[in-house]
């Protein structure tokens, strides 16, 4: 059985992983579905990330604004999920604590950046990407 599974994670890691997480049985497995987990979070978040970033091309002030916070937010992010970690006092479960934490962070910030590609016209807090520099 074990070899049947190995081989679905070398043939089709995303597939495999997602389906082992839906009931990991061990703190092993618990640790690789948080980094899964995180890992599909940070890409999803870095895509949006991308196309924001891509958007302020033309806007070199808020571009810079936005590279900044996020260098900001990265390092807040890992900090605030440290604590968890050194609650958790190094056991086998400190990764999986850690990620979670990253993740939920990670979905967060991915959904705060997402309204700023759908900023809506009055919305004097965020770029308008259509229009033109002045």
């Amino acid at each position: 059985m074990k070899r049947i599974l190995i081989i679905a994670l070398l043939a089709f890691p995303s597939q495999a992983f997602a389906e082992m997480c839906d009931d990991p049985q061990t703190q092993t497995d618990m640790n690789y579905c948080a980094n899964f987990h995180f890992e599909k979070a940070d890409g999803e978040l870095n895509d949006v990330y991308g196309r924001l970033k891509q958007g302020y091309s033309k806007y070199p002030e808020p571009k810079a604004a936005l590279v900044a916070a996020q260098r900001a937010w990265v390092s807040f992010r890992d900090a605030e999920c440290k604590q968890d970690e050194v609650a958790a006092d190094g056991g086998s479960a400190a990764s999986m604590i850690t990620l979670d934490c990253r993740t939920k962070l990670t979905e967060a910030r991915t959904e705060q950046l997402q309204n700023r590609l759908l900023c809506k016209e009055g919305d004097l807090s965020c770029v308008m990407l259509g229009d033109s520099p002045d």
